[in-house]
């Protein structure tokens, strides 16, 4: 008898969907839906708008700093900037990261699916 029961695994199995999905010939594949073509325009839109964003708090907000960075508070508040803006960058990448599979309509194999293979 073992220790530990065996639960199930927390990824979904891969859904035949998606297995004979990708066998077929790009071709031969079903064309996109215009909600599917909207979603990847907006999150194109939106992903640049948030590194630009994060690129000009950067140079606005952190440069400054940057010369006082001889002092301790300005090494400190710049530190902190940094360290938040990197942050923030990171986020945008691990939204950027779930959104594609929103955008697909896909099931993100990390989130519970039903059987018919729609996300929870």
């Amino acid at each position: 008898m073992t220790a530990f029961a065996e639960s199930p695994s927390p990824i979904p199995p891969p859904h035949s969907y998606l297995s004979t999905l990708h066998r077929l010939p790009i071709s031969e594949r079903p064309r996109r839906t215009w909600a599917q073509f909207l979603n990847a325009v907006a999150f194109g839109v939106v992903f640049n708008l948030g590194c630009v964003l994060i690129n000009v708090s950067q140079f606005v907000l952190l440069l400054p700093l940057r010369a006082l960075h001889l002092f301790h508070f300005g090494r400190r508040l710049y530190d902190g900037g940094i360290r938040r803006s990197k942050g923030a960058f990171g986020t945008l990448l691990g939204e950027a990261y779930h959104s594609t599979y929103l955008i697909s309509g896909r099931a993100h194999p990390m989130l519970p699916c039903d059987p018919s293979g729609v996300t929870v």
